[in-house]
């Protein structure tokens, strides 16, 4: 009983520390007399939260994402790689040229010294555009791998977006998936994850904590396999729980 009512704190936990960088970076911005727009200002506070939190659910989230983004191989989309904490898990010997699509542009200091100690220099491409933005700039078909870790959550139109992403990806191309899904399991879970969606999004950048991204994988295209499981340890009342695999694109 304990670990459970554990679990259902835990996302508050995330909130109190998102809100203190929230009120720290207003206090910056005010003290240097700094004009920001509300979009700007969003992303500072992210990026201020993320330079904390980053490296703790990196940590936690290593077992998984090590194995994902191990897998990339070819020509890849790196969807929201933030400051880049998942990049050492890349194999550079697999690799052609990677897209890393990351709209916040204040993490991109620190993704770019990450691409550098990962030794991606010259074929790591940061793209400062959203998801939803990809098939501007990126040939359809010419994609081998797609990796998402924990971002599916907050791109916006999402079932647009992955039907536009799965146009991008070569007849066998792969998408690696590491993500945090809707609670089908639990109903205390899912009643407290839809309470938390009130607020999650204005927390953590447009991220959804209740969004089924499972389903809308399995449904924004046709594949020629789907391995996607929970990852071992999570139990079924977990408020953020993840899935873990890959989709393989139907050939022709």
């Amino acid at each position: 009983m304990f670990t459970r009512i554990l679990n259902l704190l835990k996302p508050l936990i995330i909130i109190l520390t998102s809100l203190t960088f929230c009120i720290l970076t207003f206090l910056r911005l005010l003290l240097t007399l700094t004009p920001v727009t509300p979009r700007d200002f969003n992303q500072q506070w992210f990026a201020s939260f993320w330079t904390f939190w980053g490296p703790i659910s990196a940590a936690k989230d290593r077992p998984f994402t090590s194995k994902i983004m191990s897998q990339a191989h070819g020509i890849v989309i790196d969807l929201g790689p933030g400051s880049g904490l998942t990049l050492p898990y890349l194999d550079p010997t697999k690799l052609h040229h990677i897209y890393g699509i990351e709209p916040c542009t204040h993490l991109h200091p620190q993704l770019s010294r990450n691409i550098a100690a990962s030794g991606l220099s010259g074929r790591y491409e940061i793209l400062s555009i959203g998801a939803e933005e990809c098939s501007k700039r990126i040939e359809r078909e010419s994609v081998d791998s797609i990796v998402c870790c924990k971002v599916l959550c907050g791109v916006p139109e999402p079932e647009r977006v992955l039907e536009e992403l799965y146009g991008l990806l070569k007849p066998r191309g792969e998408v690696l998936v590491f993500e945090h899904v809707l609670n089908g399991e639990s109903l205390v879970a899912r009643v407290w994850q839809g309470v938390l969606q009130i607020v999650w999004p204005y927390m953590f950048a447009g991220c959804n904590v209740d969004r089924d991204t499972e389903r809308m994988l399995r449904e924004c295209g046709e594949w020629e396999s789907v391995e996607l499981e929970r990852p071992k340890g999570e139990m079924k009342w977990d408020v953020i729980p993840h899935i873990v695999g890959k989709l393989v694109k139907a050939g022709k």
